[in-house]
């Protein structure tokens, strides 16, 4: 009941953004519609979108492969496209990053917070690496970003966390942070209490990432590839709308600052919230009217056309992965309605279920 009050909120939220922007003339959906007339710039867009959402699954089968779960490139694609497809067409169930991490967790005999900890790091790498490319775009056009006040506190924000962000992954990697003897002591992953059992794995999965530092550099280097890519992508959608107001040395500050505040999961799909978002900081750097939010709408409707491919390896994954989503909802309906149970054993995993029992590709 939660999890629906809290959808049907987010859709309200996203239809009113819109209806506003539509009714402050921001959002033209005559302009967009436009848009595909000039479709060699919207062709281009769209195989740029789909080679970066390729880096990003290789992304996290790096991070996965460091912490020793071995999985190829395409069945970590067809993880990563069903977990796409749950996070854009059925948000009101278990979350798209749920589905990869639950799924990679139930494949796999050992290692399974290490599974589940990869989707995580995956998604934080992903958004630190924005604001590092926001950083050193800035740089190139200091004078001219910090000569606008209303971007001055934004290229502080952007320094700080950036510079913040460095000193702490040089500190992580170059000193071996060693716990207080009483925290020291409550290691064990195989301890019957839930919080320290979890709190051991994770412990241990930083653990094994310091120990290969390379792992995380290649983890960086490719979001920074893919929001690259990202960007060029927008900037050929703005093409396509006739807006030249940026230059597209701009775009690489602006767009990655726009995508970090939509990624706060205020609206459904981020839909009405990142373009009021896109719209706004496009006029703030033009000092003028712009077409932020069509330009932002033209890529929620790129990105969706992508995320919907992810109905094939569905298909392929049905059984399986409605039983998860039932256990999933039924686990969530006992916290809910029912009294935790004294104690429960860990299920044994069936040792013939291994993440090599995904389709191979044809």
């Amino acid at each position: 009941m939660k999890k629906k009050a809290l959808l049907f909120a987010k859709i309200f939220i996203a239809l009113a953004f819109l209806f506003y922007l539509f009714q402050k003339g921001d959002l033209d959906i005559r302009k967009v519609a436009r848009a595909f007339q000039r479709w060699e710039w919207l062709l281009v867009a769209l195989a740029l979108n789909g080679i970066s959402m390729c880096v990003s699954v290789q992304r996290w089968r790096l991070l996965l492969e460091s912490q020793g779960v071995l999985i190829s490139f395409w069945k970590a694609f067809k993880i990563a496209y069903i977990g796409y497809l749950f996070n854009t067409f059925m948000p009101g169930s278990v979350g798209g990053d749920m589905v990869k991490g639950y799924y990679i967790f139930r494949k796999q005999k050992t290692r399974r917070a290490q599974a589940l900890f990869s989707v995580l790091l995956d998604r934080v790498l992903g958004l630190i690496s924005l604001v590092l490319l926001a950083s050193i775009a800035a740089l190139f056009s200091l004078s001219f970003f910090w000569s606008n006040p209303n971007f001055r506190y934004l290229l502080l924000l952007l320094f700080g966390i950036s510079t913040l962000f460095l000193l702490s992954l040089l500190l992580f990697l170059t000193h071996h942070l060693k716990l207080p003897q009483k925290w020291e002591q409550k290691i064990n992953p195989h301890s019957p209490s839930l919080l320290q059992r979890g709190f051991s794995k994770l412990y241990l999965s930083l653990t094994l990432y310091r120990k290969k530092p390379i792992y995380i550099f290649y983890a960086i280097l490719l979001s920074l590839i893919s929001h690259v890519l990202t960007i060029s992508v927008l900037y050929c959608l703005a093409q396509t709308l006739h807006e030249t107001s940026l230059t597209f040395g701009s775009y690489f500050v602006v767009v990655p600052i726009a995508m970090v505040v939509q990624a706060i999961p205020i609206s459904f799909g981020a839909w009405g919230v990142g373009e009021a978002v896109f719209q706004h900081l496009f006029d703030i750097v033009a000092a003028s009217r712009t077409q932020g939010a069509n330009i932002c709408l033209l890529w929620h409707m790129l990105v969706t056309f992508w995320n919907l491919w992810g109905i094939l390896f569905y298909l392929q994954e049905k059984a399986e992965v409605d039983q998860l989503i039932q256990e999933k909802e039924e686990e969530e309906w006992q916290n809910d309605w029912q009294a935790p149970a004294k104690s429960q054993s860990p299920k044994t995993p069936n040792p013939t279920e291994t993440i090599e029992h995904l389709p191979h590709q044809p």
